[in-house]
């Protein structure tokens, strides 16, 4: 009799492993990791060079416009010395006009209010002054004291390596032509002085009153050039300015 079930082979059941535990590698606070510190250094030392940077801009920037301002207050005070005599500032303003009664007394001599011999007399006077004038500001070495660097110009806005010595260049040459005019003026006044009343006499001096507003407005451009480099140079308060001409074209 067959025993049931013997013949049965017995299965065995596996007991699985147990899991191996997994290593853990705990991070390092955010302040003692090394990366941490490399940034903050790289960071640190990028601020300290920009600071660094933008001192070193500021100083330059500030010894550039120190070095513009002496240059510009220098060539004020040499075109100033050159001037003539017959001069006045109006009231309230920074303009100064050169011949200011020029055209009251072409209208004198040409309405016979003054002797020939003093109109001849203040004619020669304008000769010379303007003469002298024109001479002395041209001879000013506008290279020796203004230099390739200087940047300022007319306005805030207008900054570029050159542009001082190009904007008082121009300046100069326009005050130069402007004391060359003044001077034919004052021959034409001198030549009206000696011609007898009539046509001929009229028509020099009305030629002489047309070129001294020419010789204004050039001498107005030009010397308020000088006052707005010495404004954006913090030399003198802004002032008005009177309009090219202003109080020396009239006959």
């Amino acid at each position: 009799m067959a025993i049931k079930g013997k013949n049965r082979t017995r299965t065995r059941k596996m007991v699985a492993p147990a899991p191996r535990p997994q290593l853990v590698t705990r991070k390092k606070p955010i302040l003692l990791r090394a990366t941490t510190w490399i940034v903050l250094g790289v960071i640190v030392l990028v601020a300290v060079g920009w600071v660094g940077w933008v001192w070193w801009e500021h100083k330059q920037a500030s010894n550039l416009k120190t070095q513009e301002a002496t240059a510009i207050a220098d060539l004020a005070q040499r075109v100033a010395g050159q001037l003539p005599t017959d001069q006045t500032t109006p009231q309230g303003t920074t303009q100064t006009e050169v011949f200011p009664s020029i055209g009251q007394t072409i209208d004198q001599i040409d309405k016979n209010q003054v002797p020939a011999d003093k109109a001849k007399t203040d004619s020669q006077a304008i000769i010379d002054q303007a003469g002298k004038a024109a001479a002395g500001i041209q001879r000013i070495a506008i290279g020796s004291l203004v230099k390739e660097k200087f940047n300022v110009g007319l306005t805030p806005e207008l900054k570029a390596p050159g542009m001082t010595s190009s904007v008082v260049t121009e300046a100069q040459d326009q005050m130069v032509k402007a004391f060359d005019l003044y001077a034919s003026v004052g021959q034409l006044m001198k030549t009206a002085a000696t011609m007898p009343e009539g046509p001929a006499r009229t028509a020099v001096l009305h030629q002489a009153s047309s070129e001294a507003a020419i010789a204004a407005d050039l001498w107005s451009r030009g010397y308020n050039t000088l006052v707005q480099l010495q404004t954006q140079l913090d030399l003198i308060q802004p002032s008005g300015l009177l309009p090219p001409g202003t109080g020396q074209s009239g006959g």
